[in-house]
């Protein structure tokens, strides 16, 4: 969720949940209370079509604003052939744990 001048935070920044379970149940309505990592992009395509960034816009991130050990990459990690990883691999996902200061938002984006 977008807080007013704090970032990006995580469904529950609490939560116990693996990157893994993040990728397979982050949409379930368990994750509010489970899930402490955001899901974002490398590519502008996926934001814009599978995440609804056509109606709300896509904000644009600097990973190098944010601490590294914030960062993971499911694919460097996940068993290649998995169903995490076959998610995660289609969608172009870095995952971010617990938020994303507003510091790294640095712009928006919008569909034509």
């Amino acid at each position: 969720m977008l807080a007013a001048r704090q970032g990006i935070i995580a469904k529950d920044p609490l939560g116990t949940w693996s990157a893994a379970e993040h990728i397979k149940w982050g949409s379930d309505v368990d994750a509010w209370t489970n899930d402490p990592w955001i899901s974002t992009t490398i590519d502008p395509m996926v934001a814009f079509e599978k995440f609804d960034g056509n109606r709300n816009g896509v904000v644009i991130i600097d990973l190098s604003k944010i601490s590294g050990s914030k960062i993971y990459f499911p694919t460097a990690f996940l068993p290649p052939g998995s169903e995490e990883y076959m998610l995660s691999f289609y969608d172009k996902e870095v995952l971010i744990k617990y938020s994303i200061p507003q510091e790294a938002i640095v712009g928006v984006m919008f569909s034509n």
